[in-house]
């Protein structure tokens, strides 16, 4: 089975941007961006409930710049048609859009607006029928820093993203952390267990899952119809602390199941979020 290793990290296109100066005539300098509008948002920048959400769209945008170059106000022209979208446009772009001010006649930096527009696109998702187990393995050092985060699976799952488990650790609140490494703070991994499988009984394998205690468990059950399409969907099991606010499996998971001629398969997805303290030697490292 081929791996499209463009879903392994979510997609973010620029388009060309316009400036445009405020007052002034002669031979004024038109405000120019310091760096290149590519590299102020990147694919890593994916907020993960976004991802959760299979949340996609274009945000044009306005940006006020100050005389000293800083962007001071984002103002949302065109929503991309997701709120987490548009505030994370937003949110970026007031930390890393600077700019060379604009400068009028006299050579006297001035205000000015910048406008243009950021795809967030996401890779179409496709499914397979295939059972497949995956371990998301997020290190946390006892001072709360999140390290490294690994991925083990039984079988590769074609139909979800590898690096939202990743991404989600990385903008858990502080709040959040301090609960899970607990008093006295002690170094832990966090475990993400994602699961799938064929059948209406849902019967998951356990051969990769690791030990620990179990914080989080999500469970749907559903129907694939002939064409494909998740149909009949319930929640079997809801309840417990999800750090990574993960909801991974909702009823409508946006994904294309293969066409089953010979009619509607059941199948079930789970979550389950697990800590471990075993491990002393647990510690936080770039990933």
């Amino acid at each position: 089975m081929s791996r499209m290793t463009v879903a392994l990290l979510p997609l973010l296109m620029t388009v060309p941007a316009a400036a445009q100066t405020a007052g002034g005539e002669g031979k004024a300098t038109p405000l120019s961006p310091r760096t290149p509008p590519p590299t102020w948002v990147a694919g890593d920048d994916y907020p993960a409930e976004a991802i959760w959400e299979h949340a996609t769209g274009v945000a044009a945008f306005r940006l006020d710049v100050g005389s000293d170059g800083d962007a001071k106000n984002c103002t949302i022209l065109s929503s991309s048609g997701s709120e987490i979208l548009d505030r994370e446009t937003c949110r970026l772009l007031r930390l890393r859009a600077t700019f060379n001010p604009s400068l009028d006649a006299s050579g006297n930096p001035r205000t000015a607006s910048f406008t243009s527009r950021f795809s967030w696109d996401l890779p179409e998702p496709s499914a397979s029928l295939k059972s497949w187990t995956r371990v998301t393995t997020i290190s946390i050092s006892a001072e709360g820093q999140v390290g490294r985060c690994q991925l083990s699976y039984t079988e590769l799952p074609p139909d979800d993203n590898d690096a939202r488990g990743c991404a989600a650790a990385k903008q858990m609140e502080p709040e959040t952390i301090d609960a899970l490494l607990g008093s006295p703070p002690k170094a832990i991994r966090l475990l993400l267990i994602e699961q799938y499988a064929p059948g209406s009984a849902g019967n998951t394998t356990a051969a990769i899952i690791p030990s620990g205690q179990e914080i989080y468990e999500r469970k749907i059950r559903f129907d694939i119809d002939p064409k494909g399409e998740v149909a009949n969907c319930i929640i079997v099991v809801d309840q417990g602390f999800d750090p990574l606010d993960s909801e991974t499996y909702r009823c409508h998971p946006g994904v294309q199941y293969p066409v089953t001629p010979a009619g509607s398969r059941g199948a079930s997805k789970s979550t389950i979020i697990l800590v471990d303290t075993s491990d002393p030697r647990t510690t936080a490292s770039a990933r």
